[in-house]
């Protein structure tokens, strides 16, 4: 499931064409959803799976391409800074 399974706008920024669900209601309504929801869920990362929030989110969702919602929840979007051993991070 990719993020852009809510829908997706696509518009040209410094001549290149960009895709985004920024703006879309769908996607919004999701992400208001997440914040909205106390965020009780933290949990560190654990060794071997530090900098691969794709094979976190395998373990967790049975779908490394879910590695956005992560992401997302956890307003952690740097690799190489925000998946750290120990670093704490909110799951859905």
């Amino acid at each position: 499931m990719s993020h852009y399974s809510m829908g997706s706008d696509v518009f040209s920024h410094k001549g290149k064409t960009i895709r985004s669900t920024v703006g879309v209601e769908k996607a919004d309504a999701f992400v208001e959803r997440i914040n909205a929801k106390e965020k009780s869920s933290y949990t560190k990362i654990p060794n071997g799976l530090e900098y691969r929030p794709d094979l976190l989110a395998n373990q967790l969702y049975e779908d490394p391409d879910k590695l956005w919602l992560i992401c997302l929840a956890s307003n952690r979007f740097d690799v190489f800074e925000d998946f750290a051993v120990d670093s704490q991070i909110n799951l859905l």
